[in-house]
């Protein structure tokens, strides 16, 4: 179990240093999704099926896939960066440092018995809902942000809009005749 779990999470470690690495924002999602299965594989080994299979579906198959299609829609010119970060060097290799000092020297937090015995979904749910109820408002307030950056985002720019009673409607393909008042 001690073997799989450093395996899983190097591979997790190694997956998301890769997606702010890649210049490619495709190979980027990618790299995300490698990181979001390694995540799920650890916690299925934790006892935890349940929760591990839904972060699969919600994290792989839903918001990977919408990051695909957002990076997909804007169609960004891959721009390298030119400018040198090696000053940010010291600061990682510390917190890397840190990260290792922290696991090496406290192996009682690796082998938790309180996460295998209990696993009853219903007592996660009551638990996120009643007692960290804000978190989970301000979770949907940063999602609900981020689809309308991405509405923005992929909206062409000078396109006008048509406000109909059925939603809106681009006059993308109306705007030839332009003495033509629409309400």
């Amino acid at each position: 179990m001690s073997s799989l779990f450093y395996i899983i999470s190097l591979g997790i470690v190694g997956a998301s240093f890769m997606v702010i690495s890649t210049p490619n924002p495709v190979y980027s999602v990618f790299w995300l999704v490698i990181a979001f299965v390694n995540a799920a594989v650890m916690i299925i080994s934790l006892g935890l099926n349940y929760i591990g299979l839904i972060l699969i579906i919600v994290y792989v198959g839903a918001i990977a896939i919408l990051f695909l299609f957002v990076i997909m829609l804007i169609q960004q010119p891959n721009k390298v960066d030119s400018q040198d970060h090696s000053h940010f060097l010291p600061v990682g290799l510390s917190v890397i440092f840190l990260f290792y000092s922290l696991l090496t020297n406290s192996p009682k937090y690796l082998s938790n018995p309180v996460i295998g015995s209990r696993t009853n979904i219903g007592a996660i749910g009551n638990h996120l809902y009643t007692t960290y109820y804000e978190l989970v408002l301000v979770a949907s307030l940063v999602l609900l942000v981020a689809m309308v950056g991405a509405i923005l985002l992929a909206k062409q720019p000078n396109t006008p809009f048509l406000y109909t009673s059925h939603g809106i409607r681009s006059l993308r393909g109306i705007q030839r005749n332009t003495n033509t008042t629409y309400r």
